[in-house]
């Protein structure tokens, strides 16, 4: 992956570690309680555990493979 891009991706990361929803334009799945983060043509798929007060990741990946 380029550096430019984990870089790009880094900085989503640290916006959603924040709680800046809105800000980082994070969407809900469709039929799903997952969440998405896009990032240019990569997503960030994830949930929030509000139990455990945690931000849990299952895939970041191409947009092409990732929703496999």
């Amino acid at each position: 992956m380029p550096r430019d891009l984990r870089k790009r991706i880094d900085n989503a990361l640290i916006l959603l570690r924040d709680g800046k929803f809105r800000e980082a334009r994070v969407t809900k799945l469709v039929g799903s309680d997952l969440l998405r983060k896009r990032v240019g043509d990569y997503r960030i798929i994830f949930e929030i555990d509000n139990k455990k007060n945690a931000l849990v990741i299952f895939r970041i990946g191409n947009r092409k493979d990732v929703y496999k």
